[in-house]
């Protein structure tokens, strides 16, 4: 994910998250929303995830590696 991946901040939050793949001699932009399948009985996101709770780009570059 490229530093600019999200905005941290007071107003700044969009939701959106922006990652840069390199696919057939080109690199390709992907942009995917913050929202992830969650399973409430667990309280697991489903799919690739980290032991640590707070580490969620996991999730969201098999988000945007779907698209």
């Amino acid at each position: 994910m490229p530093k600019d991946a999200y905005e941290i901040g007071p107003g700044k939050y969009s939701g959106v998250f922006h990652a840069h793949f390199w696919w057939m001699g080109e690199w390709i932009d992907v942009y995917t929303d913050d929202i992830l399948p969650y399973n409430e009985t667990s309280g697991k996101v489903y799919g690739g995830r980290s032991d640590d709770r707070k580490i969620v780009f996991v999730p969201l570059m098999e988000k945007a590696l779907a698209r």
